[in-house]
């Protein structure tokens, strides 16, 4: 297995496994989010997940683990690595939504918050104002 950025010939990859995860995949743009992989020896993305950037504000997304692949690590692997790249280019704080994963990312150390409590240019994202619903947990933690 590799970890690593992911490259423009990765993004019809990425979009397979966030739709395999039923994951919005609409806004997937690669000049706008960042992304962190990790592929399998084939080079199929097994996890993935992303960031945009606003300032020194991180809107994280499109996290995902292939269903067969999950319960080995690779989600903490990809949060840890996408955390220290954000830390790098000035991210201090990640801002997420989620439907199914608020335990998980409990665990991680992210708390609840109210959505509008999110800074202004992250509650402009498609993110919060399309692509997942009112009912969406919102997320935070200073990275």
């Amino acid at each position: 297995m590799e970890l690593r950025n992911a490259k423009g010939d990765d993004v019809g990859k990425i979009i397979t496994l966030l739709r395999e995860c039923n994951l919005p995949t609409e806004d997937i743009l690669p000049e706008k989010i960042f992304f962190k992989l990790i592929a399998d020896r084939a080079s199929n993305v097994i996890a993935c997940a992303g960031f945009e950037s606003y300032h020194d504000q991180g809107l994280f997304r499109s996290f995902a683990v292939h269903p067969s692949r999950q319960k080995m690590g690779l989600g903490k692997v990809i949060l840890g690595a996408l955390e220290l790249e954000a830390r790098q280019v000035g991210i201090k704080q990640f801002h997420l939504l989620t439907n199914t994963a608020e335990s998980y990312f409990l665990s991680k150390g992210f708390l609840i918050s109210q959505r509008t409590e999110a800074p202004l240019s992250i509650q402009l994202t498609s993110e919060f104002t399309s692509m997942c619903p009112a009912s969406a947990v919102y997320m935070t933690k200073i990275i």
